[in-house]
């Protein structure tokens, strides 16, 4: 039978990383761990903003198709690009309506990141498949007026580890079951037939991720738990759409504000000697202002394509070296059967 001394001894290695480790952490490393890195290479903000705005991408696209009464049973999908320097996103968007306004989706991604790594002097990317969102929107019509709600569920089908085989890597999903609720809103003023005025809303609840890391510290390896659950997220945005006088042809912009709340970490060994429980400096508030034009080749197809500007930064407090962001592109192509 094993003594206790033989059981102490038998964790001394476990215990010599659980000292290293929060010596690595408490002694200026710790941003793996709870500091701002996101923030601080090329394409870090430019990430994250895109990748937590994803839903005022989407919203605009909800507002499209409010600008047309569909049927009950009409279905629409679509391909849609969105692009910048270090972020690119290919979405597949699928919608059915349902009677009585309701209308039932999906949207599938596949998503491209490249960056700076922030413990490594080169550029780190991966790309793959995303996480995937569910949602069930309702539309309601008034006189000069349409509102919809809209709740989603982002499921975790992408990769989500920042950390494998002891290596930093990108991740391309949250690891959580997400949750948002948002709104949006249609007005027809009557000055003009060919002009609307656009608002939306939207909440993203995020959950909690969980994996394993393995670190080897002062020769010591041992697999530790990563816990993150990232900064829940407030979107914004007040826009237009405007009918030309060209046939099948509109413009559309928006002035959208996004805030980012910080994430939460939480590290520890498998027999919780150490456990380390922190922020992450990543919060983020912006303005962003979009213009774009819409073209509708028959009444069951169109094109899109937006430029996304960005317009105002707030990066976190604890940020010294902040990196600019960059402007977006949205390419859209919808089909209506």
């Amino acid at each position: 039978m094993e003594t206790a001394i033989q059981k102490l001894f038998s964790r001394l290695p476990l215990l010599a990383s659980g000292v290293l480790l929060v010596l690595y952490v408490g002694l200026g490393s710790s941003s793996v761990y709870g500091e701002n890195e996101i923030q601080t290479v090329p394409g870090g903000a430019t990430i994250q903003t895109l990748m937590s705005n994803l839903e005022s991408v989407s919203t605009r696209q909800n507002i499209m198709g409010m600008l047309e009464s569909a049927d009950s049973g009409d279905s629409n999908v679509g391909v849609n690009y969105t692009y910048s320097d270090h972020v690119r996103i290919y979405r597949i968007p699928l919608s059915v309506t349902l009677d009585d306004g309701f209308s039932f989706g999906s949207t599938v991604p596949y998503v491209y990141k490249r960056k700076t790594g922030y413990f490594e002097d080169d550029e780190i990317e991966r790309e793959g498949l995303g996480d995937i969102s569910l949602y069930i929107t309702h539309v309601g019509l008034r006189p000069r007026l349409r509102i919809s709600t809209t709740f989603t569920i982002k499921i975790p089908t992408g990769f989500y580890k920042r950390f494998e085989s002891k290596r930093e890597t990108v991740p391309l999903g949250t690891g959580s079951y997400d949750y948002i609720v948002g709104g949006a809103l249609i007005f027809k003023p009557e000055i003009s037939e060919e002009i609307r005025f656009t608002m939306s809303s939207g909440y993203r609840i995020n959950g909690k991720s969980t994996h394993e890391v393995e670190a080897d510290l002062g020769g010591v390896v041992a697999t530790y738990q990563f816990k993150e659950q990232k900064g829940n997220v407030l979107n914004l945005s007040f826009g237009f759409v405007y009918f030309s006088s060209f046939e099948n042809l509109l413009f559309y912009g928006d002035l959208a504000y996004t805030n980012i709340e910080r994430s939460k970490i939480s590290y520890s060994d498998p027999l919780n000697i150490v456990s380390i429980n922190t922020t992450n400096s990543d919060s983020l508030s912006t303005i962003d202002l979009t213009l774009g034009f819409k073209y509708a080749f028959s009444d069951s197809s169109a094109f899109r394509l937006g430029v996304t500007l960005p317009t105002w930064t707030a990066y976190d407090s604890d940020v010294d070296e902040k990196q600019e962001r960059q402007m977006v592109a949205d390419i859209g192509f919808d089909v209506l059967f």
